[in-house]
């Protein structure tokens, strides 16, 4: 197989204002191991609109059964700036857990940024 690029989306498309993750990962099929960035992106007052999550790091395994044919746990970070008035910017910590289902176009999972949550259906 190989390395390969997968693009994908995780979240609620169609509900207005939900949060959208848009992942860019390059997979190793023989080791499983998985690298890449994402954009986690959302209807809110600026600066908090698009997120930019860097360094993601993760593992994808199958399972050999059942409708989620596999499955990968990920990790990265994001630099956030603190909102006009202050000045700086802190480094948030991001992790994301999914399930694959090969046969059809849908990732069933949730990302975790900074003690907030959001699942995928």
């Amino acid at each position: 197989m190989g390395l390969f690029l997968v693009g994908c989306v995780a979240g609620n498309e169609g509900m207005p204002g939900a949060p959208i993750l848009h992942l860019s990962l390059l997979v190793d099929a023989p080791t499983g191991s998985v690298t890449g960035h994402a954009m986690l992106a959302q209807a809110v007052a600026p600066p908090y609109g698009e997120i930019k999550i860097t360094n993601i790091t993760g593992h994808l395994q199958s399972t050999g059964f059942g409708k989620y044919t596999k499955v990968v746990a990920l990790k990265g970070e994001a630099l956030i700036s603190f909102p006009p008035p202050a000045i700086g910017s802190y480094l948030e910590l991001f992790s994301g857990h999914f399930a694959i289902n090969d046969r059809q176009p849908y990732i069933h999972g949730s990302q975790r940024r900074a003690g907030r949550s959001s699942d995928s259906p």
